[in-house]
């Protein structure tokens, strides 16, 4: 039977590279969601649609929009 080679430390040191970039890959999509929104809260702006739809059409519940023109 023949053996198989041994793991060499840039072998390993290369998967485990390739893990950590899938994992940021992979998580990009909530982190930019996550960063948007946190923007859009220090803006005063609606969370879910950043300002674009009228406040009557904006499909989230908090819209500061809506509150605003509820109150106004």
């Amino acid at each position: 039977m023949d053996v198989m080679p041994a793991w060499t430390l840039d072998q390993i040191a290369g998967l485990a590279f390739g893990g950590v970039m899938l994992a940021f890959v992979l998580s990009a999509r909530q982190v930019d969601i996550a960063v948007a929104k946190a923007q859009r809260r220090q803006l005063g702006l609606c969370e879910e649609c950043g300002g674009v739809f009228e406040p009557g059409t904006c499909q989230q519940k908090s819209c500061p929009a809506k509150r605003g023109g509820q109150s106004g």
